[in-house]
């Protein structure tokens, strides 16, 4: 009998199954599993780590994700977030809509904001229970991340000025290709590039 580590990684290369292996994508949910807020919970990788691995426990995954924060990113880069009790923070300031470029954001690296907190997080689930169960990371998908940065003049921007807006897009999917070399160098076993704002 493969473990659910194997399924997964055996669906991911479209081999034939026993069974269809089973990610959740709790979310913050998992806080409350561990009788804390979302944002209590969000800037605590001990925390992360104990509720994603209760939630593996208690739903029999085969799979898990570390963090579900798709605010991480532009958190970093200089957005601010709107924090609540039981959902993701919001980002509710736009950097660039605030007369800043691309040229003017800071360097993104792993101190900036939460991105190391996030890679302490999953780090201690892969050691936990990366073994027998696939540990996914997320990311923010670079059209929503674009989003985040620009506010909604991106939407209209991708018509009235494509070329700004793919150089955008471009240097949202090079954040995207830098924060998944970080998660890959602890060995989790897939990213999936969350990017709500082309559903």
């Amino acid at each position: 009998m493969r473990t659910g580590k194997e399924l997964v990684n055996a669906a991911l290369k479209y081999e034939e199954l026993e069974r269809t292996p089973w990610v959740p994508f709790t979310g913050v949910h998992v806080a409350k599993l561990i009788d804390m807020d979302a944002e209590s919970f969000l800037k605590d990788a001990d925390a992360i780590a104990k509720g994603v691995i209760v939630a593996a426990e208690r739903y029999k995954a085969d799979g898990v994700c570390s963090v579900f924060d798709l605010q991480v990113e532009a958190e970093a880069l200089g957005c601010t977030l709107k924090w609540a009790k039981n959902n993701p923070p919001a980002v509710v300031s736009h950097i660039l809509e605030q007369g800043m470029t691309l040229n003017d954001l800071p360097t993104f690296t792993k101190d900036k904001g939460r991105i190391q907190l996030c890679l302490d997080a999953t780090k201690k689930i892969i050691d936990e229970i990366g073994n027998d169960t696939a540990v996914f990371a997320l990311v923010c998908g670079p059209f929503t991340l674009a989003l985040h940065l620009t506010g909604q003049s991106f939407i209209t921007g991708m018509i009235e000025t494509p070329d700004k807006a793919k150089e955008i897009l471009d240097y949202c999917a090079d954040i995207c290709v830098k924060i998944s070399g970080w998660y890959l160098e602890l060995g989790v076993d897939a990213i999936a590039v969350v990017d709500p704002m082309t559903s």
